[in-house]
């Protein structure tokens, strides 16, 4: 994983594959907006919502960011 690998992740992420690959739901479904809560953190505090990543959703994260081409 590199430094471009992480800001392409975090900026080429949109809604949709973000509630899909981080938490398994789809946006459409997102009633409570606990995704797109989660998602709006991710873009204005991405050191704060990966902070409050449990450790398998951290592992998801280094995964998808090292898939990133």
């Amino acid at each position: 994983m590199n430094i471009e690998q992480i800001i392409r992740w975090f900026t080429d992420t949109d809604g949709w594959t973000f509630a899909k690959e981080m938490y398994d739901r789809e946006w459409e479904d997102d009633v409570g907006g606990y995704v797109s809560g989660k998602f709006n953190l991710m873009q204005k505090d991405p050191i704060r919502w990966m902070a409050s990543l449990d450790p398998q959703n951290r592992a998801k994260l280094e995964k998808l960011i090292k898939e990133t081409k």
